[in-house]
C-alpha cells in the first residue's frame, strides 16, 4: 500500500500542491493549478478517510477552520461562491478542496473544472501568492505573527 501523500514525506509539498500553513487541525496548502485565484487544499492532520471518523473535538477544529480559511480566501480573492470537493477515492484521508469561484468564470453555475494547462504560475508568482494568503489569514489571528 503506497505511503499516504498527506502523512509521508510529500507534507511539505504535494504533486499537485505547496505547503502555505499549518493550522491547529489541518495543513493547508495552495493548488497548483490556480485557473481560480486562491484554490486551496486543507487537509487534516489526523489520517482518517472521512469527516465524521474524527473524534467530535477534531471534527469541529477542522470544521471551523475550514470556514476561517474559506472566508479568508473569499474576501482575498472576492468571490462570489465558494466551491468545496470532498473526493477521496483513491487517497483515504480527509482533504477538501477550496475553490473561490466569481460569476464571471467560464464555469460560473457547473462544476470547476481539474487541472487546466492554462491554470499554471511561475515559482515567484506561487511564492507571492502564498505570501498573500499568509499575510491575509496572519490578519484574522489565524497564524501566530
Amino acid at each position: 500500500m503506497p505511503e499516504c501523500i498527506f502523512c509521508g514525506a510529500g507534507r511539505e509539498e504535494l504533486p499537485t500542491g505547496i505547503k502555505i500553513c499549518e493550522l491547529t487541525y489541518s495543513r493547508l496548502y495552495l493548488f497548483r493549478e490556480q485557473r481560480y485565484a486562491g484554490r486551496c487544499l486543507l487537509a487534516s492532520k489526523s489520517h482518517v478517510p472521512e469527516i465524521y471518523d474524527m473524534p467530535p473535538e477534531e471534527q469541529n477544529g477542522f470544521l471551523a477552520e475550514l470556514a476561517a480559511v474559506s472566508r479568508t480566501l473569499q474576501e482575498l480573492y472576492g468571490a462570489d461562491k465558494m466551491n468545496f470537493l470532498s473526493l477521496g477515492d483513491t487517497i483515504g484521508h480527509v482533504h477538501i478542496h477550496i475553490v473561490p469561484k466569481k460569476i464571471s468564470d467560464p464555469e460560473w453555475g457547473g462544476m470547476f473544472r481539474f487541472m487546466e494547462k492554462d491554470g499554471y504560475l511561475s515559482e515567484q508568482e506561487y511564492q507571492n501568492r502564498i505570501a498573500e494568503i499568509r499575510g491575509a489569514l496572519k490578519h484574522r489571528g489565524l497564524l501566530r505573527p
